[in-house]
């Protein structure tokens, strides 16, 4: 932690770390959390790779100006606090304590961004990580007037309904109305979500953590109005099943880029395990499976020749017989002695096959004596 004096005085104060960076304890919690999870310059070189317009990280301590990963001085945010100063700037973000910050806005706390971003395209993305538990607000609107006045154009291109679910879209040419697509489970968890909308000329689809919830087929127009913002905005009943009315975001917003562009099914997918998986998670490796079809499974274990294991069958040594004459006695073989055989010693991965029928358990020798 760092203290200042005041000048002049005997009071010590509190200096807050700058933003983006954090004090030794945060420090450790963000190195042990990183080994599970992504930390914020991973997902920083993610996004910017993929060209972004405009990326507000939001991780400012201080003021009203919101700077821009990309775009310059132009792309630059304003963050707008509600009268109550509830909306707050440097709090914890999707990536946890000890790295890049969030913005926390509430009763009426927006940011606002420029307008004219999205100008004069169809191909476009809007991205952004939210938290919230409570159902009914704008998560990005584009309008004609400024936001707690009445417009006559406007589009709440990602907000949530008064279910709780997550609705998403472009506004469509020779539409009579919105007709967006709409999550299947609320978002209103409190826990951190991922959405991406991304439109394509004549098709849009709608990711929520990393995965398609649909698509909308239909000519997309220019979305861009004077007005623009992140937290809040004007929504009709067709875009959000609720009244006409200004809705604000009682919540979090983090990391939010919009792009000229159309993202990928697989960019979406890489940006959203850019913050659940660390960089060197073996959730990322790719593991090839070939089906062996009719082919046998190979042996367990490597066989070894039965030869080894288990002695041929060995005729009993004997001396050679002497003929008999009337006065000798032939002396019937005495029991075989069996002498213990040396166990065989083979390797541990070694699988023996069966004794063959009539091998001899043990080795020995039989002899026979004559008188």
């Amino acid at each position: 932690m760092t203290f200042q004096k005041k000048p002049g005085t005997t009071t010590w104060t509190y200096v807050p770390v700058g933003a983006g960076q954090t004090d030794v304890a945060n420090q450790h919690i963000q190195a042990r959390r990183s080994l599970v999870t992504g930390r914020g310059d991973q997902y920083d070189g993610v996004a910017a790779a993929d060209a972004p317009a405009a990326y507000w990280r939001l991780g400012e301590g201080e003021g009203t100006a919101l700077g821009s990963e990309v775009g310059g001085a132009a792309m630059g945010a304003t963050f707008r606090p509600d009268t109550g100063n509830v909306s707050k700037l440097d709090q914890a973000g999707v990536f946890g304590a000890g790295d890049d910050r969030a913005v926390r806005l509430s009763t009426g706390g927006t940011v606002a961004i420029p307008g004219s971003i999205l100008a004069g395209t169809t191909d476009l993305s809007a991205e952004m990580w939210f938290r919230t538990s409570k159902p009914s607000a704008v998560l990005l609107g584009f309008q004609d007037a400024p936001i707690g006045q009445t417009p006559t154009s406007w589009r709440p291109a990602l907000n949530i309904d008064g279910s709780g679910k997550l609705r998403g879209e472009f506004y469509l040419s020779g539409a009579s109305g919105a007709t967006p697509i709409v999550s299947a489970q609320p978002v209103t968890d409190g826990e951190w979500h991922h959405v991406v909308l991304s439109g394509a000329g004549t098709t849009q689809t709608l990711y929520l953590d990393g995965v398609k919830v649909g698509s909308l087929d239909g000519t997309i127009v220019d979305q861009s109005r004077p007005y623009a913002y992140l937290g809040g905005g004007y929504a009709s009943s067709g875009w959000t099943g609720l009244a006409n009315g200004t809705y604000y975001l009682d919540g979090q917003i983090d990391e939010v880029v919009l792009y000229r562009k159309p993202l990928t099914a697989d960019q979406v997918s890489a940006h959203y395990r850019a913050q659940s998986e660390a960089a060197n998670s073996g959730l990322t490796s790719t593991v090839t499976v070939t089906d062996p079809g009719s082919t046998p499974a190979p042996p367990a274990t490597t066989p070894c020749a039965a030869s080894v294991c288990w002695p041929a069958k060995t005729p009993p040594t004997q001396s050679p017989a002497t003929p008999t004459t009337p006065t000798e006695t032939s002396i019937p073989s005495p029991t075989p002695t069996a002498t213990p055989r040396s166990p065989v010693m083979t390797r541990a991965a070694t699988s023996c096959p069966p004794r063959p029928a009539g091998t001899p358990t043990h080795a020995g020798r039989v002899s026979r004596r004559t008188t």
